[in-house]
């Protein structure tokens, strides 16, 4: 887990491995199903090796971001599907240009609306399966769901991804 206690003594291994733990079968489904989801679009622009990249930057970044402003335990990949998220608004932004035609303004609008609609429901889905394990989290200081983490995750997405995304130069007025 994500005790920030122990990440402060040097167990910085709790940066990563914490987000490969779930609360159960319903939580460890839930993340691969939006990891699923979400995580192809991102590693589709990426590609395989920089969308590795961004993953353990990802689950490095949010979880130190969720030990230094709460002091709960956390676990679970949560953060990284706000981490693909933050992404895919990054996407959106450096590629806005390339994006269907110029006078599809509505059409983007209507892309970057959908991100934060996924946004939305991610965050009420997580809430619920939180709601089923929270009698068992009380006792052990598990942040539940972990607030922090989720905006750390889109924080670190949408700053990785302006870094990982592959740069297209401009030759003779084409891309």
């Amino acid at each position: 887990m994500r005790m920030p206690f122990l990440i402060a003594e040097g167990q910085v291994h709790r940066l990563i491995l914490s987000t490969f733990l779930h609360y159960g079968l319903c939580h460890l489904l839930m993340t691969m199903i939006l990891q699923v989801a979400i995580g192809t679009l991102a590693e589709s622009v990426m590609g395989a090796c920089r969308f590795m990249v961004f993953f353990v930057l990802v689950c490095i970044g949010s979880n130190l971001f969720g030990a230094a402003c709460t002091s709960n335990y956390a676990l679970g990949a949560d953060s990284v599907v706000f981490a693909y998220l933050g992404s895919l608004l990054t996407i959106m932004m450096v590629y806005w240009s390339k994006l269907g035609s110029p006078d599809a303004i509505m059409q983007k609008i209507c892309a970057i609306i959908m991100i934060i609609v996924i946004l939305i429901i991610s965050f009420l889905l997580i809430v619920a399966q939180a709601a089923i394990s929270s009698k068992y989290t009380k006792a052990i200081h598990i942040d539940n769901p972990d607030i922090f983490g989720m905006l750390g995750g889109i924080l670190y997405g949408f700053s990785c991804a302006m870094f990982l995304l592959p740069v297209q130069f401009k030759r003779d007025g084409q891309w």
